[in-house]
């Protein structure tokens, strides 16, 4: 987890698309809709760094877009990162996209 909070940020946005890019198997598709808080905490045991900072931002960016902010806040998304894992880590049924609504809305 250590991985995750020191990572994500500083390089993880940044390398997500070559990593992504760079693996001879495509990844398999997430759907949101579906995705839990425990598969997420799972993913972040398991995953790059850039990998889970792909799906920070991604996250991000959709709630920004459904909330109309266009502005990307590399300081908020950070601490959603961390808040993310923490309200995770309580609440492993919560459907993911649930909590980082409720995580954002914190911010």
């Amino acid at each position: 987890m250590k991985k995750f909070v020191g990572l994500v940020m500083l390089c993880g946005v940044f390398l997500s698309a070559p990593a992504f890019a760079a693996k001879s198997a495509q990844p398999e598709d997430i759907n949101f809709e579906k995705a839990t808080c425990r598969g997420f905490l799972k993913v972040t045991e398991t995953a790059s760094a850039a990998d889970v900072g792909g799906l920070v931002m991604w996250m991000s960016g959709y709630l920004g877009g459904a909330s109309g902010d266009p502005v990307l806040s590399w300081s908020n998304m950070n601490s959603f990162a961390k808040e993310l894992v923490i309200h995770c880590k309580s609440h492993g049924s919560d459907a993911l996209l649930d909590a980082a609504r409720k995580v954002n809305l914190k911010r």
